[in-house]
């Protein structure tokens, strides 16, 4: 008896499909069940101790692959909602001081003085 199953891969943008990526059509035989792979291990295997079921499992994992390639780049996610404010910093360094400035312009004569003048004294 043979069965068919079919898997379609699509492309969903915030929950909307924008398109079809392919299809895969498996075709297979649908027959007796035979032996778990962990029944064959038992019938098989020249370990002895032979291992739980549990150890055998854990024994499966290979080693690392190889790193695959670049996908292609994910559309722009939405905007995110506006954090709380942060704490204010600390107060920064004094900067350099700054260069000296241009002479200004010369100011507009004053007024007349009230007429005395007062002499330097020398107190001892």
């Amino acid at each position: 008896m043979a069965g068919t199953s079919t898997t379609t891969f699509v492309r969903i943008v915030n929950g909307t499909e924008i398109n079809q990526l392919g299809t895969i059509t498996t075709v297979f035989n649908i027959g007796q069940s035979g032996a778990s792979a962990y029944q064959s291990y038992l019938a098989t295997t020249t370990d002895d101790p032979k291992l739980t079921q549990a150890q055998w499992v854990a024994s499966l994992k290979g080693e690392q692959g190889e790193q695959g390639i670049q996908g292609i780049q994910g559309e722009q996610g939405i905007q995110g909602e506006k954090g709380d404010k942060g704490d204010r910093g600390e107060q920064g360094v004094q900067g350099i001081q700054g260069i000296q400035g241009v002479q200004g312009e010369k100011g507009d004569k004053g007024d007349a003085g009230l007429g005395f003048k007062i002499s330097a004294a020398k107190f001892k």
